[in-house]
């Protein structure tokens, strides 16, 4: 039954043989290789279950890992990955790479070592347990409880904290009340008969009134109004002509000086906020202050606050800014019935001579003229009268004679500036005529021209000739008789 080759049969047999023969080829099963058929990781656990092996009879037995692992069976992880614990559920992230640790990121709301426990937020259940005013986080299953700016505690009791309960009367000064706004939050107030924004108070005092010495330097029959307490007390803002916030300190210093005035200081500045000055424009006070007053709440303007919004000392010189300046004017008015700038008044001649002291002799003996006769008291009569238009030459009381006649000094019907009391010129007066000698260069035309513009507003012109030494001047009176009469040494 064996079928030979051919070069096995002889040639010559006549008959042919067919032999058959059985080979044994070993194999291995799926999963197994070599001669004993085994793959690394063994039958139950092939390659760790983490890779794919070279089997077969003829196979090499190598596991090919997966990605991740190594080792002869797949059973180390490769290096930067971590080992099979780090298997998250779909709501978590697991911390592998080369320096992770392996642990699983949870989702919001999700917890446990496999981020498959869901979180119930404690913080939306009676706030998480925490005060009221308190804020509540929630990290995994722990609450944290935080109080807010202006109260302590521990997050579960909150208390407002009183910036006035402080021994420093909350941050205010000494001369203010401190009222709690809000939790953490205060006003300062000053009290009465102090000025200021409440952290720093001055005594509310105004300067004394200049008109009340000497009445401010004006005539005696002067009104006097002292302009620092009109208004705004003195200070006025100063903008430049290129608009707002266009000076620097020293240019701001130099548009108060060009204005007769000097740069505010922070008190002038409160007494004019106090007087009603509102402006909502920041500018230069002295000592390189920068400050700007409100008397109303507006929230464009320094945030609600009412009194002195204070920027404090500038470092910088060269910031621009506004400014505001102080200026301090006394201004002087004649009383009715008196003429002039205010600085020197006149009134009806009578009143003149009381009030000047070297013309105290002559007065006497006008008095007394006025006593002893009918015209003498017309005389006064006409002195006391503004409408009258005359010139009243007066002696000082060195310069009068005993006995002389008292209405030659007084000119009729007109008021004679000194321009016109020239050398010979004829004067007519109530008791006749006289001619003038030697006055005509005593003063100064253009002030004896001033002068009697003064008096021409009420008809009546005091010519008063003031002269250092003694001055002889000579009057030759001629009456209607031509007698002559002579006026000895008056100023």
């Amino acid at each position: 039954n064996c079928d030979l080759p051919n070069l096995l049969v002889s040639k010559n047999s006549g008959c042919q043989l067919t032999c058959t023969i059985n080979f044994w080829h070993p194999k291995c099963c799926s999963g197994f290789y070599g001669r004993d058929c085994l793959c690394p990781g063994g039958v139950q656990s092939l390659c760790s279950k983490r890779g794919k092996c070279d089997d077969g009879h003829l196979g090499s037995g190598t596991c090919t890992c997966d990605t991740g692992f190594k080792g002869t069976a797949c059973e180390m992880c490769r290096d930067g990955f971590y080992s099979q614990s780090c298997n998250c559920s779909d709501h978590g992230s697991c911390d592998d790479g080369l320096r992770g640790t392996g642990l699983c990121f949870c989702e919001e709301g999700w917890t446990g070592v496999r981020c498959d426990i869901q979180v119930v937020d404690l913080c939306k259940i009676w706030n998480g347990g925490c005060a009221k005013e308190a804020k509540c986080s929630q990290k995994e299953e722990k609450v944290s409880c935080t109080c807010p700016q202006g109260h302590s505690g521990d997050g579960f009791t909150c208390l407002p904290v009183d910036p006035c309960a402080s021994g420093d009367n909350g941050g205010c000064s000494e001369h203010a009340t401190c009222t709690m706004t809000a939790p953490g939050k205060k006003r300062c107030t000053c009290k009465d008969n102090y000025m200021g924004d409440g952290v720093s108070c001055e005594l509310k005092q105004l300067p004394i009134s200049r008109c009340l010495l000497d009445n401010g330097g004006c005539h005696p029959d002067a009104k006097c109004t002292d302009l620092h307490f009109e208004a705004t007390l003195g200070v006025f803002h100063y903008r430049s002509a290129k608009g707002q916030y266009k000076l620097d300190y020293k240019t701001a210093q130099q548009g108060c000086r060009e204005e007769g005035a000097t740069l505010a200081n922070y008190t002038q500045l409160s007494y004019a906020q106090q007087g009603g000055l509102n402006m909502c424009a920041a500018g230069w006070l002295d000592q390189a202050r920068v400050a700007y007053p409100t008397t109303y709440s507006n929230p464009n303007c320094g945030f609600g606050h009412v009194g002195i919004v204070d920027y404090g000392t500038r470092k910088n010189l060269s910031e621009t800014w506004d400014a505001f300046c102080y200026r301090m004017k006394v201004q002087c008015v004649c009383k009715p019935g008196y003429i002039g700038d205010g600085l020197s008044c006149t009134g009806n001649l009578l009143q003149v001579l009381r009030s000047t002291p070297t013309f105290s002799n002559f007065l006497i003996q006008i008095m007394n003229y006025s006593e002893v006769s009918e015209s003498g008291r017309r005389f006064v009569k006409s002195l006391s009268n503004l409408e009258v238009q005359s010139t009243l030459f007066v002696p000082e009381n060195s310069g009068l004679p005993e006995n002389l006649d008292i209405e030659v000094h007084l000119s009729e019907g007109q008021a004679l500036p000194l321009s016109q009391l020239k050398n010979n010129s004829r004067i007519r007066t109530r008791a006749g005529s006289l001619s003038v000698l030697g006055v005509a260069n005593l003063l100064n035309p253009s002030a004896l021209h001033s002068a009697h513009q003064a008096g021409m507003g009420v008809g009546v012109v005091l010519l008063i000739l003031l002269v250092v030494g003694a001055i002889f001047v000579g009057y030759r009176f001629y009456h209607h008789s031509s007698k002559p009469f002579q006026f000895h040494y008056f100023k």
